[in-house]
């Protein structure tokens, strides 16, 4: 007997892989201290393990002060260094970050919003001896960054 089955269609299903941490990271890398939202007024922004950057702001209230979370960016890098810079004619400050994407960011938090103002690549990705991203510096005037590898490299961008 011949079997009245019809086929069925295969069709192909696509996993999708979706990264969703239960609890944020608590090893902090690096931090600085800068005035990133308004004027006069000081913010801590925090470099922290598995890619995550906070912007923190202590509040004195009563005689007790306290951190508060301002905004919190989740990135899909190694984040290596930061550093503060004032672009000139400006009033708040922006962050310069180093990370392992073999690029150089500079992001801007106004209005409490975190969101990349410029991305500059140099370098192969990867934490790599070679490649600049280890250590951030700034001009104190706002004029330059320079970021530099464990070896060797050594960049300057003037802003």
């Amino acid at each position: 007997p011949e079997s009245t089955m019809d086929p069925v269609p295969v069709t192909a299903i696509a996993m999708k892989l979706l990264d969703v941490r239960l609890k944020p990271s608590s090893a902090i890398i690096t931090s600085v201290m800068g005035e990133f939202t308004a004027p006069s007024r000081s913010e801590i922004a925090v470099l922290k393990a598995g890619g995550m950057i906070e912007l923190l702001r202590i509040v004195q209230t009563d005689g007790a002060s306290f951190v508060k979370l301002i905004t919190r960016m989740e990135t899909s890098s190694e984040l290596r260094s930061c550093a503060v810079v004032r672009l000139s004619g400006g009033k708040r400050d922006v962050l310069a970050v180093g990370a392992d994407g073999g690029a150089i960011s500079v992001i801007d938090f106004e209005g409490g919003k975190g969101s990349v103002v410029h991305c500059e690549t140099f370098g192969k990705t990867g934490c790599r001896r070679g490649t600049p991203g280890q250590y951030v510096s700034a001009d104190p005037k706002g004029r330059a960054v320079m970021i530099s590898a464990i070896e060797k490299r050594k960049l300057v961008y003037v802003l």
